[in-house]
């Protein structure tokens, strides 16, 4: 959604698009929402002022780092970066909205658990049921399409580039559903037991995103990411004056809208 409207306009209606998207998952009763609605404040407030002046320091190193020539190391570190910050945003999650679990009645908790097996259900279905030859068409295909958004249209070295990358990385999906899987199932387990003042364990499942990760998924995630380092610091070499003028003017609309809304917080 950031990326198709307004940055502004969508994080300042998070206060109910939070909810709706919450309800996907769970239905929250009427006695309840005095509390959702206390704790999703909680974490956009905890995001404005904690995260998105982050959020800024790295579109400015990124946006620094088109402009010179940039090493694969270089772009790692700054990947490096924004793995920390999707961390971030998983125990921010967890810490705010996980302690709402415990309210749950018994029927929520079941409904919860269905929810998130359907999502893993839809995730293998989408990503691992099509098969690898699919899924790296699609991701190459994906990848085309989000290029084209920040730099203009991709040249024909940069499609070969793309193609290159897409086809030499390790197929991740088959590992993450089932790291999904475990995850939903380590959920499942802990809202049998929980009582309403051990809501740690549940904010524990959210510490660490690759708490169920096996060794082959981790060294995947570490190989794929060199390679996609490596890429990027081909495709930043790549750039056509006009590409680098669009993905600079891109960079910086995002770093302005992400340091105004931060500002929001204290007015």
């Amino acid at each position: 959604m950031i990326t198709s409207c307004s940055t502004r306009f969508m994080y300042n209606q998070l206060d109910w698009l939070l909810p709706w998207y919450i309800d996907d998952y769970v239905s929250i009763e009427t006695h309840q929402q005095d509390q959702l609605d206390h704790r999703i404040e909680r974490l956009i407030t905890w995001h404005r002022t904690q995260q998105l002046p982050l959020y800024a320091s790295l579109v400015k190193k990124l946006n620094h780092q088109i402009h010179d020539p940039t090493s694969p190391e270089q772009i790692e570190s700054l990947l490096n970066e924004l793995d920390a910050l999707i961390d971030a945003i998983y125990l921010g999650i967890g810490e705010h909205l996980a302690p709402l679990l415990t309210t749950l009645s018994h029927e929520q908790k079941d409904d919860f658990i269905q929810n998130l097996t359907q999502r893993n259900i839809d995730y293998g279905e989408e990503y691992v049921n099509i098969g690898e030859a699919a899924a790296r068409s699609m991701g190459a295909e994906k990848m085309t399409e989000m290029y084209d958004e920040w730099l203009g249209d991709v040249t024909q070295d940069q499609e070969a580039m793309i193609e290159d990358f897409t086809q030499s990385t390790d197929w991740m999906s088959p590992e993450l559903l089932r790291a999904k899987q475990q995850w939903t199932e380590a959920m499942a387990s802990t809202l049998k037991t929980l009582n309403s003042d051990q809501d740690q364990q549940l904010v524990a499942l959210f510490d660490d995103r690759k708490r169920f990760w096996t060794q082959r998924l981790n060294q995947q995630f570490e190989s794929n990411r060199s390679l996609l380092a490596q890429h990027l610091a081909l495709i930043v070499a790549s750039l056509t004056p006009e590409q680098q003028a669009h993905l600079s003017s891109r960079l910086g609309e995002y770093r302005s809208d992400f340091l105004a809304l931060a500002k929001q917080s204290s007015e």
